[in-house]
């Protein structure tokens, strides 16, 4: 029995059952270890911290109190009382400027730049002072406000380009079609709404000029451009029978007329595309002077409402609508297909929602983050806690690591002992160089944005809350990229912005990681440095599991893994493979 408890995988099985038992003990008495678990997280999370920051300065504090001769109270309250003055100094120069520069672009974004409300509107009017930030001499709505107008003209030329969306010959000729259709369109929506209200004749409009009515009722189809044939027979039998032939008559006589200029209008514009010469064409000539003068600001909206409108129709099939699209485009063989057409609406319908709601998420989560007092208040008493926390942990250090080695077996103290120490050094060096790595990577970023500002016409606005981020970005691989797009976002959108100005942005970030690349090996030396892909495992792991305690600790989990692979696995895989049997040549073998 004893040799059976003893064997290896008899222990491995009794300690997978332990932890399933323990799991399912955990499990089902959630509802009184739940709480408990998450009182001992928010305690053990400042005290993890606590011990982080002493495990890093410990080596600093030994160096301190052996070279200088003094005991350790006194080193590590120099040590504490030298940070404590540099961190107040950094926060009194740094955090005001990164406060003040992250109000600005949160008003920026949101409200844009700011103004004296004089006549107090609610909007900024010719003649109110403003704070001009881009230097562009013009008042800026919010990034938000204006993104959508940016948007949605840059969907209009990919639009133009893959021949979905009107150009400005297009507009044009849509306002000498709406201009020379006006009395026929108006004429018919009145006769609807009189038929509607079923009105005497008296009251009935004026047959529009140019109009021969007929003489006798026929069947017609009708649709865009007129009413169509279901709003047509739905308004004729709400009128008394007498009538309903008469006002047919009217419907079919207008109608007549305005697919009779439609059809002129479209040969006129396929005309006026193909040949430069008018041909003694009026309305020829017409559209030619029409493209020759450009759009005022009303005539381009009124043209484009007029254009939503035969979207509209195109959606609900109209031929005709479909046909005067087909011919604005450029003609039949030239129009975008209908499935890229309506990718393209998806995607700007999709990307204009995104922006309208984002005001209202972040809203929101602002009212929940400052409804959330309590925590707040649990985060600032954390952070006293926490150099408390590390200044008595410094102290206790040596007596933690005398109680640790007592109480190792004998037979396995040195080879712990030696696991321990590179751990500890690995740990201690990270987190020591990230530190001194990021700090040097923001100054680097802050000076590079600052001398684009001082040699050209255009600065990085927010260069210091953009470095700082960069910088402490470092620590991830690749995270930077996350700032560095607002960055040259928000360089491009001042005046006289170029793609230089967009290249030196991103000739700043890349120095930084080159930086940060010749750094890791100075600092922290090669066999400290953890791989990128270990490291992001870690922190996705160990978030994923223990939440903010899992980010702490990363960290040191992954060299803790690689340190223990390195004693323990290797060289037991390395055996085993040395074990193994070589393999047999095929052509050495004897015949038969």
């Amino acid at each position: 029995m004893k040799d059976l408890l003893t064997h290896p995988w008899i222990r491995v099985l009794l300690i997978a059952t332990t932890i399933a038992m323990c799991s399912f003990a955990i499990r089902e008495t959630a509802s009184i270890t739940q709480p408990i678990i998450q009182a001992l997280r928010e305690v053990l999370v400042p005290v993890a911290v606590g011990f982080a920051i002493a495990y890093v300065v410990t080596p600093m504090v030994d160096a301190i109190s052996r070279q200088g001769g003094v005991r350790r109270f006194f080193a590590a309250g120099m040590l504490f009382a030298i940070v404590s003055i540099a961190t107040v100094a950094t926060t009194a120069l740094v955090v005001p400027m990164v406060i003040r520069q992250g109000a600005a672009l949160t008003s920026r974004v949101f409200q844009g730049e700011h103004f004296e409300d004089a006549n107090r509107n609610g909007r900024h009017d010719a003649g109110e002072s403003f704070e001009d930030l881009n230097g562009n001499r013009a008042w800026d709505p919010g990034l938000l406000s204006s993104g959508l107008v940016r948007l949605e003209e840059w969907q209009n030329k990919i639009k133009v380009k893959a021949q979905l969306a009107l150009d400005e010959n297009a507009l044009a000729f849509l306002q000498v079609y709406a201009a020379d259709t006006a009395a026929q369109r108006d004429y018919l929506t009145r006769m609807l709404a009189v038929a509607r209200e079923r009105a005497t004749v008296e009251k009935w409009p004026a047959v529009p000029p140019d109009t021969e009515v007929m003489p006798i009722g026929e069947a017609r189809d009708y649709g865009w451009p007129s009413p169509s044939g279901k709003e047509i027979a739905d308004a004729q039998a709400q009128l008394p029978s007498e009538l309903r032939e008469r006002w047919g008559r009217l419907i079919a006589s207008a109608d007549a007329v305005l697919r009779s200029r439609h059809a002129a209008l479209i040969a006129a514009l396929a005309k006026a595309r193909s040949d430069s010469d008018t041909d003694g064409d009026v309305v020829v000539a017409h559209l030619h002077d029409a493209w020759k003068k450009p759009l005022e600001a009303e005539a381009r909206s009124a043209a484009r409402a007029f254009a939503s409108a035969l979207e509209a129709a195109d959606k609900r099939a109209e031929p005709e609508a479909r046909r005067l699209l087909a011919e604005l485009r450029g003609g039949e063989g030239t129009v975008g297909s209908q499935t890229l057409a309506a990718v393209v609406h998806q995607i700007e319908t999709a990307m204009r929602s995104a922006l309208q709601e984002s005001p209202g998420r972040i809203g929101d989560w602002t009212k929940v983050g400052m409804s959330n007092i309590q925590s707040w208040l649990g985060f600032v008493l954390d952070v006293i806690l926490v150099p408390i926390y590390a200044f008595f942990l410094v102290l206790a250090m040596p007596a933690i690591r005398r109680g640790v080695r007592d109480n190792i077996p004998v037979r396995r103290r040195d080879q712990t002992l030696r696991i321990v120490s590179d751990i500890e050094r690995v740990v201690a060096a990270f987190f020591r160089g990230r530190l001194i790595i990021c700090t040097l990577c923001s100054l680097a970023a802050w000076i590079g944005f600052s001398l684009i500002g001082t040699f050209s016409a255009v600065s990085v606005p927010y260069s210091l809350l953009f470095a700082l981020a960069i910088g402490f970005a470092t620590t991830v691989p690749l995270s930077g990229i996350l700032f560095l797009v607002p960055a040259l976002v928000m360089t491009m959108l001042q005046a006289d912005a170029t793609a230089m100005h967009a290249t030196l942005v991103l000739g700043v970030y890349i120095m930084v990681q080159l930086l940060e690349a010749s750094l890791i090996p100075t600092v922290m030396g090669r066999q400290v440095e953890l791989h990128p892909v270990m490291l992001i495992v870690a922190l996705l792991l160990c978030g994923k599991l223990l939440g903010v305690l899992g980010l702490i600790l990363a960290v040191p989990i992954a060299a803790s893994c690689r340190i223990l692979a390195r004693e323990f696995f290797w060289p037991r895989l390395r055996i085993w493979v040395d074990r193994l049997p070589p393999p047999i040549d095929p052509r050495a073998a004897p015949g038969p």
